[in-house]
């Protein structure tokens, strides 16, 4: 009877901790050319996957970036330990929602249309989409006023990739766990990836035909 209650305790005990262990994809972000760049450290996210390099621009103003390997969680709304909603944060939400705005300017960025300007500026424009800043000026207001100009009406493949803090700062300014900062990445849709699947069938197939 001991020991199967022992045996017991240790299952109970297991799956406690498998459950408090947090699951999901892990990235290390470090800051270059102005902006920041993502390495995939496990899982994937999108078509990301381990080893895996990418340019993101940063939302949020009022976070912290954390520096070490951290969890990353996908969603449509940027997770503040601010709470600020003079900055988007709606209390609903518990966060503040991705604007079109600024997920047209992420597209744009990503397919190299914005290569006129610096890194610098298209972080900034996206940052005032989001309601981070009252004001810009030149070439950042330049790229807001693309954005707008372009009518977009959703976020499209964007996302927001929200990172966690992975310890806990020793002044008590944040726990292991909280929103560390909040990053954009493209996540396509199932859809997307069903066609772009197809096609390359329908390649394969059309390459079997002229070799016939």
């Amino acid at each position: 009877m001991k020991t199967v209650l022992t045996i017991c305790a240790v299952v109970l005990m297991t799956g406690t901790l498998a459950m408090a262990t947090p699951v999901g994809p892990t990235v290390q972000v470090r800051q270059k050319d102005g902006i920041y760049q993502v390495e995939m450290i496990s899982g994937s996210i999108g078509n990301y996957t381990q080893g895996d390099k990418f340019m993101t621009l940063c939302i949020e103003t009022n976070e912290r970036r954390n520096p070490k390997v951290a969890l990353a969680e996908i969603s449509t709304i940027a997770k503040l330990n601010g709470k600020d909603p003079h900055k988007g944060y709606d209390s609903i939400l518990g966060g503040d929602p991705l604007g079109a705005e600024a997920a047209w300017i992420y597209t744009e960025f990503l397919a190299g249309n914005l290569s006129s300007y610096r890194n610098q500026d298209v972080q900034k424009a996206a940052r005032f989409a989001e309601e981070e800043y009252t004001s810009i000026s030149g070439k950042a207001k330049e790229v807001y006023d693309l954005a707008v100009a372009a009518s977009p009406t959703g976020i499209g493949d964007v996302r927001v990739m929200n990172i966690l803090h992975t310890y806990d700062h020793p002044h008590g300014k944040w726990q292991a766990g909280d929103p560390a900062q909040s990053f954009l990445v493209t996540v396509p849709e199932p859809a997307t990836m069903t066609l772009l699947g197809l096609g390359g069938v329908m390649a394969l197939i059309r390459r079997k035909r002229r070799a016939c």
